[in-house]
């Protein structure tokens, strides 16, 4: 009994002594990690930002990327804030756009480009949102639609009160590429994600970024879960459209096609039990952008409309999501959204800048 007693406790004093070993060995790793990473940010260089997006690349996005290009880049008053990344995955020329004050990766993707040159007087007002000085005016770059000034300065206003939280500290920085370094990702898509034939163009036919977003989901819908909810009538890009513009500004009488959320979500189910065959129709609400939900609708292989905030032209701007990158932490936590401008396709965004969502049953 004494024997057995005595090898029991030879083995928790082997256990403790391999936990206190790996103990030592983690925080020594971390020591000489944060040594090397505060020794980048000190640089003032920007080798510990290429790092940081290159970590964030593999460890949330799992693309393995070389960045090809940087560009400093203003926000919406004239501060360089932001980086704009031309990068390479080795199949494709992507880009991202990281803010350089709190390591916020607000946009990326990874087959394209933006469709314009960056350059100093390209001002940058999140997600989607850019606009271009010339001459005492602003045009944004994606619609080609001029911006007037009391709009901008709204946008000025939201931004320094609701998107942008304080600068980083260089140790806040450190301990945020740590976390980064232990942080793992799910992502998921919805079928057909990449398919063009549901892919349509908010600058063409009717341009309204909520037509093209409403359209989309009755196409995805007829595509990839029953051929009832569009008639045969029904199936190119601008017969959907005009159809729901026509829906819109007939049928309901609305005066033109900038509509909330609630409305959207009405036309949604309206429309859609007009056109739908045998039964079939999508019915749709407005409610609170949630993470969660949004989410469940893709694991559900459906897309969903939202509205995201901070869009000078629209006041909220509407796109697709079409997937999720999923990291437990909201704050790294991304959309894969249809941006609503063809040249552009899909694109991961902050999923912060949710505002509105209108799912379909």
């Amino acid at each position: 009994m004494k024997k057995k007693r005595i090898r029991i406790i030879s083995t928790i004093i082997i256990a403790m002594l391999l936990f206190m070993s790996n103990s030592f060995a983690f925080a020594a790793n971390n020591t000489s990690l944060t040594e090397d990473v505060t020794y980048l940010i000190e640089k003032n260089d920007l080798s510990f930002e290429n790092k940081f997006l290159t970590l964030y690349m593999k460890n949330v996005m799992k693309e393995d990327i070389n960045i090809v290009d940087v560009t400093q880049i203003s926000d919406l008053t004239g501060v360089c804030r932001y980086l704009y990344y031309e990068i390479n995955n080795g199949k494709h020329l992507g880009y991202a756009i990281l803010n350089a004050d709190t390591l916020s990766v607000t946009e990326c993707a990874f087959d394209h480009v933006l469709p314009f040159k960056v350059n100093k007087n390209i001002l940058y007002g999140g997600p989607l949102v850019y606009l271009e000085f010339d001459n005492s005016s602003y045009q944004d770059k994606m619609s080609g639609k001029e911006v007037n000034t009391q709009t901008i300065q709204n946008m000025i206003s939201f931004q320094k009160n609701s998107l942008l939280p304080s600068i980083l500290s260089d140790n806040e920085k450190a301990d945020m590429y740590l976390d980064l370094s232990r942080t793992q990702s799910v992502i998921n898509t919805i079928s057909g994600s990449g398919n063009t034939s549901w892919v349509f163009n908010a600058g063409s036919y009717q341009g309204d970024c909520g037509v093209n977003a409403v359209a989309m989901v009755e196409k995805y819908y007829d595509l990839y879960v029953n051929s009832n909810y569009l008639p045969s009538s029904l199936s190119t890009e601008q017969q959907i459209k005009n159809s729901i513009a026509n829906y819109i500004l007939g049928d309901m009488a609305y005066p033109d096609l900038s509509l909330s959320e609630s409305e959207w979500a009405s036309v949604i189910t309206q429309h859609s039990m007009s056109v739908g065959l045998s039964g079939y129709y999508l019915y749709s609400y407005s409610e609170t952008y949630n993470w969660i939900s949004t989410v469940q609708k893709i694991d559900d292989n459906r897309p969903m409309t939202i509205s995201i905030k901070n869009h000078p032209t629209y006041g909220y701007h509407y796109v697709v999501v079409a997937g999720y990158s999923d990291t437990a932490d909201l704050s790294t936590s991304r959309l894969y959204v249809n941006t609503g401008w063809s040249s552009h396709g899909f694109v991961w965004i902050d999923q912060s800048y949710g505002y509105r969502q209108m799912p379909c049953i």
